[in-house]
């Protein structure tokens, strides 16, 4: 697991724009954070961050929506949207 994450960084420093790196470094840097929901919505934000670099600049899709995709049960990704207002 190191390994991957330490190759994950490489690759956002030589690949990433700086508003990625940016918003990764927030988030990795938070990831002991007691504020985890805080920190889950810097998770979703880079998500958008890296469609819309990859060309999807037009992409409509919102921190919800990936949410969504990630919870794949519409019951769950409600109860847990309400936590994170």
């Amino acid at each position: 697991m190191p390994d991957r994450i330490i190759n994950v960084k490489k690759d956002l420093l030589i690949y990433g724009t700086d508003e990625i790196i940016k918003k990764f470094t927030e988030w990795n840097v938070n990831c002991n954070n007691p504020n985890q929901m805080s920190n889950f919505q810097n998770y979703l934000a880079l998500f958008i961050l890296i469609r819309k670099n990859m060309g999807h600049k037009k992409s409509k899709l919102t921190e919800k929506d990936i949410l969504r995709i990630i919870m794949g049960d519409d019951d769950e990704y409600k109860k847990f949207f309400e936590l994170m207002k």
